[in-house]
C-alpha cells in the first residue's frame, strides 16, 4: 500500500519495475490523483465500497473480526486471525473468520 499523494506516487512509478519517467508517469500520476482515495485510518464499516471505473478486481479476503484487513492471499489471512485476533485458522470450517471479496489496486 502508498499513502496517498503525488509525491510518494512518483517516486514509486519511477522505482523498478515500472521505471516510468516523462508524458507516462505524468499522465499515471493524474490518473490516480483522479480517484477519490478512502483514508488508510477510516472507519472499516464503510468497507465495501463500490469499485473504481478502470482497475481490474482481484479475487482476496477480508477479516470478519476487524473488517480492515484485506489480501488476495489466504495463508496470509490465517495468519493475521491467529496473531490478531488469536484465533485457529481451522476454526473457519466451523464458523466464518473471514469472507471472500474483490480488491482493487494501483499496481
Amino acid at each position: 500500500c502508498l499513502r496517498p499523494g503525488r509525491d510518494v506516487w512518483v517516486r514509486h512509478l519511477r522505482q523498478a519495475p515500472h521505471l516510468l519517467r516523462g508524458a507516462p508517469l505524468k499522465a499515471l500520476v493524474e490518473l490516480f490523483a483522479s480517484y477519490v482515495l478512502r483514508a488508510a485510518g477510516a472507519e472499516p464499516g464503510r468497507l465495501p465500497t463500490e469499485a473504481i471505473s478502470g482497475l481490474r478486481l482481484l479475487d482476496g479476503f477480508q477479516c470478519l473480526t476487524c473488517s480492515a484487513h484485506l489480501t488476495r492471499d489466504c495463508k496470509v489471512m490465517q495468519r493475521h486471525v491467529s496473531k490478531a485476533h488469536q484465533q485457529k485458522p481451522v476454526l473457519h470450517e466451523k464458523s466464518p473468520l473471514w469472507r471472500e471479496c474483490k480488491l482493487q489496486t494501483f499496481f
